[in-house]
C-alpha cells in the first residue's frame, strides 16, 4: 500500500471534478445561446476529462490495494451503456473523423402556474416522471423516452390542464450509435438509454452529470479508505 502516491492520485481526481464542473456549467450555457458548434466543443472535452478522472481514481485505488473496487469500476465501464459510451466515444475520437451526435436534443423547463391542478395530475407529490407522462400522453417511462425524441414539445392544451409552463431553454446533443473497432472485429457501440438500472434519454447534458455522479462516488470510496488510515 502506497498512502502518498494514491493521495497524489486523489487530488489530481479531484480538480478533474473541479474542471467537469466548470465544463458542464459550460456546456448549459451554450445550449441556452444557442450554439451548436460551443455545445460540441464542451461535450468533446468532457470525454477526455472523464477518461483522466476514471485513470486517477482506478490509479488511487490501485495503490491501495482497493481490487474489487478496480475490478468494479472496469465491470461498469465495459457493461454500463452510458459509462460504456463515454469509453469508445472518446477513444474513437481520436481516429475516427465521424462525429457520434448531433445537434438534435432539447431540455425543457418546467414552472408551475397553478399548483392545484398540477396536484391532481401527480397525486399531490412531487412525481416529474407522472407529471411528464402525462404532459406527453405516455403511459410508460421507456414511450415517455421514445415520444420526446419525436416531439420534443408537449402539447399546449395538456400543459394547460396540468397547470404548468414550458420553455425550452437548451439545446444540447443527441449521443448516437456508432462502429468502432477493436483488434481486427469492429463492432456497434449504442447510443446510452440506461445507467445503472435507470433508464436516460441519449442527452449529452444528462449523461454527463450522471457520469459525473458514479465517479464523484467511486472517488469518495477511495478518499475514505484513505482516511481510516
Amino acid at each position: 500500500m502506497d498512502i502518498d502516491r494514491a493521495s497524489q492520485f486523489i487530488k489530481k481526481a479531484e480538480k478533474l471534478v473541479g474542471w467537469i464542473e466548470d465544463t458542464i456549467v459550460k456546456l448549459e450555457a451554450s445550449g441556452k445561446v444557442p450554439d451548436a458548434d460551443s455545445v460540441e466543443r464542451e461535450f468533446f472535452v468532457l470525454l477526455g476529462f472523464y477518461e483522466s478522472l476514471y485513470q486517477a481514481i482506478v490509479d488511487a485505488a490501485k495503490k491501495l490495494n482497493l481490487h474489487n473496487l478496480r475490478e468494479k469500476i472496469n465491470a461498469d465501464r465495459e457493461n454500463d451503456e452510458l459509462l460504456r459510451y463515454f469509453r469508445f466515444a472518446r477513444n474513437s475520437e481520436v481516429h475516427d473523423a465521424v462525429l457520434k451526435w448531433t445537434p438534435s436534443m432539447r431540455h425543457l423547463e418546467v414552472r408551475v402556474i397553478d399548483s392545484s391542478k398540477t396536484n391532481m395530475i401527480t397525486g399531490g407529490h412531487s412525481n416529474l416522471n407522472k407529471l411528464f407522462c402525462y404532459l406527453y400522453g405516455a403511459n410508460s417511462q421507456e414511450e415517455l423516452i421514445r415520444i420526446i425524441k419525436e416531439k420534443p414539445t408537449p402539447d399546449r392544451e395538456r400543459c394547460e390542464k396540468a397547470g404548468v409552463s414550458i420553455s425550452l431553454n437548451l439545446d444540447c446533443l443527441s449521443l448516437k450509435s456508432f462502429q468502432i473497432c477493436r483488434g481486427k472485429k469492429r463492432f456497434t457501440v449504442k447510443e446510452p438509454n440506461n445507467h445503472l438500472g435507470k433508464l436516460i434519454p441519449p442527452s449529452a447534458w444528462i449523461c454527463v452529470k450522471e457520469a459525473l455522479n458514479y465517479y464523484r462516488k467511486k472517488l469518495t470510496e477511495v478518499s475514505t479508505e484513505i482516511n481510516n488510515q
